[in-house]
């Protein structure tokens, strides 16, 4: 990469602004130094790692040293701290910041342009020097036709370099990361790290790993391997037994709370409305029962209809499980027809409560991901009323809560995921902090 060890040379002539740039941990360094003797690197590193404050310093070297920069995110969500914080690093070499289009421009000519994944044709009609594309598995689809289509042409003209980072999801001949990471005939330079190889984060909290995670998802998310995840399931159901068999209701209980997956998010015809009911019980060693569940497919404006009975269902078990305070929410995703429901609900007066879009925006393995330890130590406990039931729902009669929660797989692409979303929704309200983490 000549042009971006050009970059990190002090410009002669006209004297350049003071520029503060953050220290990189040993791991970094060595993961720069890999960057900067290729023309394609990509970074396999485990989550904590610093992946992304990495990408944030090449980028800043690159636009000091006059390159042109793109960077592609995931999301917006996720391209606004870089974008904030590659700006903070620049300071005085600033000309111009965007905040509504994303760009920065540095004297001396450099520059960087924010792109996210889910555009199709980002970066297009452009030409840069260099490409970072961060966090590539978190992207809301493959991006190897991003890659061949738009980033890679953008290259041509300057004879540009792209660098690629993220942590490993499953194994997939079809992703270009994953091909990227263990295929050399593909053209990369790998550089791979566990979370551990930070030296920054906190011992105590890094000893304790692998004992809360589950072992293919310590694999994954900490050692940054690729698993495969065919064979196994995520979300196993010895986890919710007690004594082999799942429990009664508990006969006391904190409070009773619901989560509801709306149907069409997504504008796919077989998407549903579930709910998922839960009891907690906040100083037991299992302070989560999942009570009752339900998936209905019913369009936008009716759901108002359907709900006064899940109210009533939430009271009864208010009841049955002598729970000590009010039933909280309904919580309801803010999107799609659950922006309707919440409307409806709220000018009826009727009890709702919009999940947080930070926990919404996120993609389904990453809650997934975030809730695992609630799961896969213990904390839930699954009831004997909702592991008995059975529902006919698009024309499959089963227990659509087990097969959807249990059939679950990091990376692949299941028919249906409505109660599955109810459920780690359920967890991350219930559990966590309402994010998740």
């Amino acid at each position: 990469m000549p042009e971006l060890r050009q970059a990190q040379r002090p410009r002669s002539g006209a004297a350049q602004p003071k520029i503060t740039l953050p220290r990189l941990h040993t791991a970094q360094l060595a993961a720069l130094r890999t960057i900067l003797r290729h023309e394609r690197t990509v970074l396999v590193c485990g989550r904590r790692f610093g992946k992304t404050t990495l990408l944030e310093y090449v980028a800043a070297i690159g636009a000091l040293g006059g390159l042109k920069v793109a960077w592609f995110g995931p999301d917006f969500r996720r391209n606004r701290p870089s974008f904030d914080r590659i700006g903070l690093l620049l300071g005085p070499a600033l000309i111009s910041k965007s905040a509504t289009m994303l760009e920065i421009r540095c004297s001396g000519g450099g520059e960087i342009d924010f792109w996210t994944m889910a555009d199709e044709g980002a970066g297009r009609s452009r030409s840069y020097d260099l490409a970072v594309l961060d966090e590539v598995t978190l992207a809301p689809r493959e991006i190897t036709p991003l890659f061949d289509l738009a980033i890679r042409p953008t290259l041509i003209d300057r004879g540009g370099v792209v660098v690629m980072a993220g942590t490993p999801r499953g194994v997939d001949g079809e992703q270009l990361f994953y091909r990227a990471a263990t295929q050399p005939s593909e053209g990369w330079a790998v550089y791979h790290a566990p979370t551990t190889a930070n030296p920054t984060l906190n011992a105590d909290e890094v000893a304790r790993l692998p004992t809360e995670y589950a072992p293919l998802v310590y694999e994954q998310e900490i050692l940054a391997n690729f698993v495969d995840w065919s064979g196994s399931a995520f979300f196993g159901s010895d986890a919710w037994l007690v004594d082999g068999k799942p429990a009664p209701y508990p006969e006391r209980c904190d409070f009773i709370f619901a989560t509801i997956d709306t149907a069409f998010k997504t504008g796919r015809e077989h998407d549903g409305t579930a709910v998922v009911i839960f009891g907690k019980n906040r100083h037991h060693d299992r302070p989560l029962y999942v009570l009752d569940w339900d998936v209905v497919q019913i369009s936008g404006e009716l759901l108002i209809e359907w709900y006064p009975a899940l109210l009533r269902r939430m009271r009864e078990l208010h009841e049955q499980c002598g729970a000590r305070l009010d039933p909280r929410g309904p919580y309801i995703e803010d999107t799609g027809a659950g922006m309707i429901l919440l409307r409806q609900a709220m000018r009826q007066g009727l009890p709702a409560e919009a999940i947080s879009t930070k926990l919404t925006s996120l993609g389904k393995d990453e809650r997934a991901l975030s809730t695992i330890n609630y799961h896969m130590t213990g904390k839930v406990v699954l009831t004997q009323p909702a592991a008995d039931k059975i529902t006919r729902f698009q024309g499959v009669q089963r227990n659509h809560f087990l097969s959807q929660v249990t059939g679950y797989r990091p990376g692949s692409e299941m028919s249906h995921d409505d109660l599955l979303d109810c459920y780690t929704y359920g967890l991350s309200i219930g559990l966590g902090d309402g994010r998740g983490w």
